[in-house]
């Protein structure tokens, strides 16, 4: 805040009429142009931190939908055809590892048929690899 105080003396001196317009802007500019002691010693007197940056990222990253969560792969076609030819009886349901809907199938035959059409509608529109 020196150069605030140093330019607030100046402007007083020349509202008060003892420097002229051109000795203030002279004045004013040595001021101005002056460089500031305080930001050298204030850095002076800090140490500079030693920074090490260890990266050891190993990105394994297969880029593969549900991989990384513990889902296992299935393919659309085995499923689609156990869905097919053994819906019925839940197949395709067992096949996917959902033993629980596998097991309701065999006791209500696919659903009464509707649970097959719908599973065989949406197993065609997954793709040729997909994670249960």
């Amino acid at each position: 805040m020196p150069k605030f105080d140093d330019l607030q003396k100046l402007k007083e001196l020349h509202d008060s009429g003892v420097i002229n317009d051109e000795e203030y802007e002279t004045q004013k500019k040595k001021i101005l142009d002056a460089p500031d002691a305080e930001p050298q010693q204030a850095q002076a007197a800090q140490p500079q931190p030693q920074i090490v940056i260890n990266n050891t990222n190993m990105n394994q990253n297969q880029n593969v939908a549900g991989a990384g969560l513990g889902l296992k792969p299935k393919n659309k076609w085995v499923s689609l055809l156990l869905c097919l030819f053994l819906g019925f009886v839940g197949a395709h349901k067992f096949y996917e590892g959902k033993i629980g809907l596998g097991i309701a199938y065999i006791f209500t035959g696919g659903l009464c048929g509707i649970g097959v059409i719908v599973d065989f509608i949406q197993l065609l529109f997954k793709p040729d690899t997909y994670y249960v």
